[in-house]
């Protein structure tokens, strides 16, 4: 009966997504809000149905967000061609005021050679990189952009596959000019955090962890130090790690949620 229980709640959890919602201030921004809505862990089409996230995609258009941020792992190596075009459609639809940006994940960026079925992906990385540009979002690969002068998105390449001493320092990429505006920076694995908030970061997005998906893993990743799932606060900067709008592997949740995150910035 229990295990019963286990299954259908994990079930349950794996095809219910939620919003939510955090709500932040700062002095750096005068007489005016802002909206980010926080996107990661899709993995479209591998273990929930698809459906769901073209729900939750018209639930975000919705909120009419001021930012839109995919935050990596949006396919990985067993979307297919078709899906990993459709997905960028959905995405590229939503309607914000400044724009929708995207940091790759370890999974949208394997190696071609990894493919759990046949040995390569359907699409390469020119393949996924034109898909997304052609469908209006903008990639943020240790790269940097202003919106209406009043925040900085910094977009860092992934750590796994670019090496996390192989990506640009967070000091070169910000200076004292960007500092005087809100620096968010976008980061698909919770790492660099102290680094960045010595720096001079307000905010920093993250996903990756799926809030541990399957009780106990969250358990063995707090004990190693890992930082799962929720709102963190280092210094002047606070971290957001998403559970992401899906999973990974098993198609069962039963720790955190399936989310898409709004954050007020006031």
């Amino acid at each position: 009966i229990i295990f019963s229980i286990i299954i259908i709640g994990s079930v349950y959890g794996m095809n219910h997504i939620e919003l939510t919602e955090y709500n932040l201030t700062t002095d750096k921004i005068n007489n005016k809000s802002y909206s980010i809505v926080w996107v990661s862990d899709i993995h479209y089409n591998t273990i929930q149905n698809p459906q769901l996230v073209k729900e939750s995609i018209s639930k975000i258009n919705d909120l009419r967000p001021d930012i839109v941020v995919l935050g990596g792992d949006i396919v990985d190596e067993r979307t297919s061609k078709e899906d990993m075009n459709e997905v960028f459609k959905e995405l590229g639809q939503i309607n914000s005021t400044y724009g929708i940006y995207y940091v790759f994940g370890n999974h949208d960026t394997q190696p071609a050679s990894t493919d759990y079925e046949n040995g390569n992906r359907t699409f390469s990385d020119e393949e996924l990189n034109k898909t997304i540009k052609d469908n209006g979002i903008e990639i943020l690969n240790d790269k940097k952009t202003t919106i209406n002068n009043d925040i900085v998105l910094v977009g860092r390449s992934d750590a796994q596959w670019n090496g996390e001493n192989n990506r640009i320092e967070i000091d070169k990429m910000l200076n004292e000019s960007d500092l005087s505006k809100y620096v968010v920076v976008l980061d698909h694995q919770p790492i660099k955090y102290e680094e960045n908030s010595q720096q001079g970061t307000d905010l920093q997005l993250s996903g990756h962890t799926h809030g541990g998906q399957v009780f106990p893993y969250s358990i063995f990743e707090r004990l190693m130090g890992h930082l799962v799932y929720g709102e963190f606060h280092f210094g002047k900067m606070e971290l957001i790690v998403s559970s992401g709008l899906t999973g990974w592997g098993w198609p069962m949740r039963n720790e955190a949620k399936c989310e898409y995150v709004l954050i007020n910035i006031n």
